[in-house]
């Protein structure tokens, strides 16, 4: 059971016994995201497959399914080198994609 937060890029191994993560239990992944739920006072995690370095589907986590190995992956292996402009509605929070 996870008792810090984790890092982005670090790599965890999926410990969870629930029936819809039994394909993947003991795989390891890399933390693509995470956010902190305050109803449940608890980090929550988006990671992906690290055999398929940046690419694949992200799987949603809550940090008691996780246990960290201690190492990290590199960000490179997760960057296509594009990138995007944003420019936000400052009343709306709305934004959009600009050249």
């Amino acid at each position: 059971m996870m008792t810090r937060e984790l890092n982005f890029y670090e790599i965890v191994r999926v410990i969870s016994d629930k029936d819809d993560c039994k394909a993947i239990k003991n795989k390891l992944f890399v933390v693509r995201g995470k956010v902190y739920d305050d109803e449940k006072h608890e980090w929550l995690y988006s990671a992906s497959l690290l055999e398929k370095k940046g690419y694949g589907e992200i799987v949603s986590f809550s940090a008691s399914e996780l246990e960290a190995t201690g190492k990290e992956a590199d960000p490179n292996d997760f960057m296509t080198g594009e990138s995007v402009r944003v420019q936000v509605d400052p009343e709306t929070g709305e934004g959009k994609i600009i050249d």
